[in-house]
Parts: C-alpha cells; structure tokens; sequence
C-alpha cells in the first residue's frame, strides 16, 4: 500500500479517511509518469506522478493526489491536475496545468497559467496568471489578475491586467488595464485602462479608451479617454472628456463635448460641444449647442440652435431657437422662430425673430425683422428694423418698416426713414416718412405720407396727410387730403379737395375743385376752377374766379364760364412821395409807382370803380402854409367806370360819394387817368401848401365790378 502524503490509507482497495470523508474506491487507474515507479511495494519522489480519475463513483467522495506535486483531484470524472499545487475540485474533464491553478467544478474546464482559477462553469479557460472564471461557458481568460464571472464565449486577451467581465456573451477585454465589461453581448474593449463597459452588444472601446464607460446600447464606440455612452444604437465618441447619453447613430468627434441623445448627430471642431436630442445635429466649433430638431448645425463658437430642423447657427455666438431651415451666418446674431429666414455674413448683432422667407444681407450691424415673409434688410441697411408684414425691404441706416407688404425703403440715401405699413410704399431719401396706405412714395430727405394712395411727396420736407395721387414736390411743401391736388411751390400747400394745385413759391389752396394758385405767396379758398395768378393774389371762392393783379382779392360765382369773365375784387395802390407843393408821384399796386400797375386782363374788359383813398401828411418840408401839419389827412369815396375794348383804355369822370379834409390839405387829391399801357393809373397830387420838401403818403383802395367779353 502506498500513502501519499499521509492523507490516505488503503489507497488501493482499503478504506479511506481524511480530506474526502469516507468510502470505498471501487476503480483507481495509476499510471507511472517520468521515470516513477508504482506497484504496491515502494515509490520514488522523483519526476511528475499523472493522475487521471476515469470514472465517477456514484456520489462517492474521493480525494486523488494529482499529477503535479501537492496538487489535488476532488471528485468528477476525467480531470487533470498537471503542476504544482495545482487542483481539479470536481466536475468532469477539467485540466488544472499550472502552479497553484485550480478548478472547482464544471465540465471542460482548463486552467493553465499560474494562480489561475475556474469556478464551474463549461470549457471555460483561465490562462492568465491570477486569472479566474467563475461560471459561463466557453469564457477565455487569458489576462493576469482578471476575473471573468459567469456569461458565455466572453474573453479577456493576454497583456491584460486587472480586466473583468461579468456575464454576457461573446464579449470581450483586448487591451487595457483594470477594465470591465459587465454583461451584454458581443462588446468588445480594444484599449484604455480603467474602462468599463455595462451591458448592451457589440459596444466597443477602441484603443486610447482611458477610463471611459459604454452603460448600455448596440453597436455603441468610444476611441478616447475620460468619455461616457450610455445607451443606444451605433453612436461614437472620439474625442475626450465627452459623453452620449442614448440615441442612435451618434458621434462626438470634439474634447468636453456631449450628445445627450437624438439619431445621427455630431459633434465636429474643437471642444465643449452639446447636441441634446434630435435627429442628424452637428456641431462643428466649440461651446456650441444643438437642441433637439432635426438636421440642425451650430457651427460657430458660442453658437446655440434650439429646436426645429435644417437650422443652422454658422458664426460665433449666433442662435437659431425653432423653426426650418434657418440660417444666422454671422456673428452675434439670433433667429428665433419661423422658416427660411437668412442672416448673412458681416451682419453681426442682428436678429429676426420669426416668420418666412426673411434675410438680413449685407456689411452692417444691429438690424432686425420681427416676423412677416421674405422681408429683407438689405446690403446697406444698419440699426433698421422690419417689424412684419411681406416682401418689405430696408437699404438704408437708422430706418424702420413696421408691417405691410412690398414697402421699401431702398438705399443707403434713404437713412433715419420710416414706413409704418401699407403696401408698396416707397422711401428714397433720409429722414422720411410714410404711415400707411398704398402706393405712396418720397423721394426726398425728410418729406412725409401719412396715408392715402398714390401720393408722392418729392422734394426736401415736403408732406402729404392723406388722399389719393397728391404730388409735393416743392421744398417744404404740404398737401393735407384730396385727390389729385400737387403742390410744386416751395413753401406752397393744398389743405384738400381734387384737381388743386400751388404752383409758386408760399402759394395754397385751401379746398375744392380744379383749382390754381400760381402766384407767388397766392391763394385759393375754395370753390371751383379759381385760379390766383398774380403775386399776393386771392380767390376767396366761389367759380371761374381769377386774380391777375399784384395783391388782388376776386370772387366768382360761375361767370360767363370764363375765368375772370364776370366777379368782384379788391385792389390796394399806395405810394409814399417826398414832394414839392402840387407835385405828383404815380401810384402803383406795389408802392413803387412804376411796376405792378392797374391794367386790366385781355382786349375787352369793363370795370365799374369805387376808389376809398387817404392822403396823410407824414413829414413837413420848408415853406409850408396854410396850417399844414404832420397827420393832417384827405379821405375821398369815388366812383367812375373804366374800360378796355379793343386793347383800348377808357375812363369816366369820377363821382365823389363822400370827402374829408383836414386843414391845409383840401388842395391834395388822387388823379384817376388812362396809362400808357391801357391801365388805369392813379397819380398822387400834394396840395398846395406843402411847400418844399414834404412827405406824404397814400392808399386807395379800389372795389371793381368785372365783366369781360
């Protein structure tokens, strides 16, 4: 009898005691193995004893020392233990080949490095030193100081330290220090210590994965250190210190970036990037942001898009929140909602808020569109704002469309304009204005429309409240309302009606119809088909009235359907004269004696004549007598007829109505007489005391009664 050890006596056929309990051993097979010699009598301590135990013993414990010295064979059918202190604890065909490996259990088992380790399981195999599987089937552990914990065909390479990978199926630890993969199926970590990943299949960790984890998923990739995935489909990370929380198709190709989920979205450029769901997002500069939506980009720095789909965020600190197919392409710019809505490169600190269609092009800053479609703020528009409305355009600096459609103001010569609404609206010079209405345009600085259609206000502030195909174009010209009215004057203004216009400079006509006032600082009051022709003339109203002397004041009723043919008016002649006693000084209706005189308008006119004329001393020359004095007057009412036929002047002998003189001045008188142009002249007398060297002055007033033929 041979004991081994002292564990066992009647090793062959005998009772056993010790280490396996007690029972008989039916069949034990020893075969001699390098060179020792077994038969009963004797053994040696030399070479390797190979112990095979080839039958299980029906429940019965047995402890066999094995083939390498001091290993063991507990148990099972088939199992090896070939090195030292090595160990088959049970099951059937394990192999436990090197020193101080063992295997507890299982079935096809083999542990072949040093201090390798199986627990259970079925054609597992640790063969790295410290190595151990516990459980599964098909596992390979060939990795120092790692753990493979149930699961099956997982795998951890050689050169490995530290690896575990605890459950799942076909997963498995190529490269990498203190790495884990725990659960799932087909994941694989191909480099980077302290990796981890959690479940989920054919998840990989590329080389470089320092510390980085994959908690879930399919097909999810890490090629980097520090980064996070945790769950998902096929999304990747690249770049360090990034994550992707969930999604699809995911990929963060930028350092401190993260995805938190969405389908096929990307991170690109620098670093510090985040797209938070969505679907196709991209990042393409660093501190940029995506939002949910689908197909949107934030490729500037500091770029955000928030929301909707095909945005895109191109320049630093810009910002599409919502809406399709937005474009902010420069820096510091914001589009907040809506579809097709550009801002181009060079427009920085600009912003549209919503709507269709709209574009803010061009080198300049600061401008905005509030909504509205395909409104546009054009190349030379800075600081200008649409606030809505359709097809709207801004070109200039300063200015302002509130809403409407198609209202333009067009250039860079067009600054500090503003067009509230209305439509097809049109401003061509600086400081300008239109309220409302429809077709309405200026055309020069600092002119205005309030409303109406069709007006046109095109000269330097000139104006137009209202009313339909108004035309100012004189320098500070106005037209309050009507139609049709124009004010071409400087200074000259049409209050309302139709067909009026003021023609020279600080004439008006206040209303009616087909009226004209075209005489300087002229004016019509109203009434029908008037016309002021003559410098500081008037019609106060009525029809077919005109006013063809200086300062005339006419009025019509209808005529004879001629202008002028049949009305009343009143004329001012004066003149102020140094004279002699009984000299005279011809007077005129501008006080100079020779220019604007009393001639009547065409070949035949008749005027009835009431003259009220005063004569005051003003001034007392030498010589004078009489008890003439400064103040001393002469009034006079006369009456007389004159006419013109043929071009041909007439007159009556006047006819006093009433006189007044004062002392000294009963001798001064106004002469009445046909001119040398047909008129009729007025001529002041002094009287006769006036010695030498007085001043007097004069005025008449003459009432005419017209009829022409």
């Amino acid at each position: 009898m041979a004991d081994f050890g002292g564990r066992n006596s009647g090793f062959f056929g005998g009772a056993t005691s010790g280490g396996c309990g007690t029972g008989t051993v039916t069949i034990v097979q020893l075969t001699a193995c390098n060179g020792m010699q077994v038969d009963g009598s004797g053994y040696t301590t030399s070479g390797n004893v190979c112990v095979t135990n080839t039958k299980p013993y029906n429940g019965e414990a047995v402890i066999v020392l094995g083939g390498g010295a001091l290993s063991s064979i507990r148990c099972g059918a088939s199992n090896t233990a070939s090195a030292l202190y090595s160990s088959s604890l049970g099951g059937c065909n394990n192999s436990s080949s090197a020193c101080y490996s063992t295997i507890v259990n299982g079935n096809n088992n083999t542990s072949n490095c040093c201090y390798s380790f199986i627990g259970n399981g079925c054609i597992n195999s640790s063969k790295g030193t410290y190595s151990s599987v516990l459980n599964g089937f098909c596992n390979c552990n060939l990795s120092g100081f790692s753990t493979i914990l149930n699961g099956c065909i997982n795998c951890i390479d050689s050169g490995v330290l530290l690896a575990n990978i605890s459950g799942g199926r076909c997963n498995c630890i190529m490269v990498g220090n203190s790495t884990s993969i725990v659960a799932g199926q087909c994941n694989c970590i191909l480099g980077g210590n302290q990796s981890v990943i959690v479940g989920g299949i054919i998840n990989t960790i590329c080389v470089n994965g320092l510390n980085s984890t994959i908690a879930n998923g399919t097909q999810n990739k890490i090629c980097c250190s520090f980064s996070f995935i945790g769950s998902g489909a096929s999304n990747t990370v690249v770049n360090t210190y990034s994550s992707i929380l969930s999604g699809q198709l995911n990929n963060v190709s930028t350092d401190y970036s993260n995805i938190i989920g969405g389908v096929q979205n990307s991170t690109l450029g620098v670093c510090f990037n985040s797209i938070n769901n969505g679907r196709n997002g991209k990042t393409c500069s660093c501190y940029s942001y995506v939002g949910n939506g689908c197909n949107n980009s934030a490729c500037g720095s500091f770029s955000n898009v928030l929301n909707g789909s095909n945005n895109i965020a191109q320049c630093d600190n810009s910002n599409v929140i919502n809406g399709c197919c937005n474009t902010a392409s420069s820096n510091y710019t914001s589009i907040l909602n809506g579809c097709i809505n550009k801002i181009c490169v060079g427009n920085c600190y600009s912003t549209i808020v919503g709507g269709k269609g709209n574009t803010i092009s061009g080198n300049y800053t600061l401008n905005f569109i509030g909504g509205g479609s395909n409104n546009t703020i054009n190349c030379n528009g800075a600081d200008s704002v649409i606030a809505g409305g359709n097809i709207n355009c801004v070109g200039s600096n300063f200015s302002f469309v509130g809403g409407g459609s198609n209202n333009q103001i067009c250039n860079n010569a067009s600054n500090l304009s503003a067009i509230v609404g209305g439509l097809d609206n049109k401003i061509q010079g600086a400081g300008s204005f239109i309220g409302a209405g429809y077709c309405n345009c200026t055309s020069s600085n600092y002119s205005a429309i309030v409303s109406g259609n069709k007006n046109c206000s095109n000269n330097i502030h000139s104006f137009i409240g209202s009313g339909c195909c108004n035309n100012s174009t004189g320098c500070f010209s106005s037209i309050i309302s009507g139609c049709f009215n124009c004010a071409t004057g400087g200074f000259s203004s049409v209050s309302g009606g139709c067909f009026n216009c003021a023609t020279q400079a600080f004439s008006s006509v206040v209303n009616g119809k087909l009226n004209t006032s075209s005489g300087l600082a002229s004016s019509v009051l109203g009434g029908c088909s008037n016309t002021a022709c003559a410098e500081l003339s008037s019609v106060t109203g009525g029809s077919f009235g005109q006013s063809y002397l200086y300062g005339q004041i006419s009025n019509a009723t209808g005529g004879f359907a001629t202008l002028g043919s049949g009305q009343t008016s009143n004329l001012v002649a004066w003149r102020e004269a140094l004279l002699n006693a009984s000299g005279t000084a011809p007077m005129s209706l501008d006080g100079t004696g020779t220019t604007n005189l009393i001639i009547p308008l065409g070949n035949n006119r008749g005027w009835n004549v009431f003259v009220d004329w005063i004569i005051v001393c003003t001034i007392l020359g030498s010589g004078t007598s009489g008890s003439l004095l400064v103040g001393a007057v002469h009034q006079t009412t006369e009456a007389f007829f004159f006419k013109k036929v043929g071009g041909v002047g007439d007159i009556s002998l006047p006819t006093s109505v009433s006189s007044h003189n004062d002392s000294g001045m009963a001798s001064s008188d106004i002469l009445y007489t046909v001119g040398g142009s047909n008129n009729l002249a007025l001529t002041l007398k002094a009287p006769t005391t006036a010695g030498t060297g007085s001043t007097f002055r004069a005025v008449a007033n003459i009432r005419l009664v017209e009829v022409a033929w």
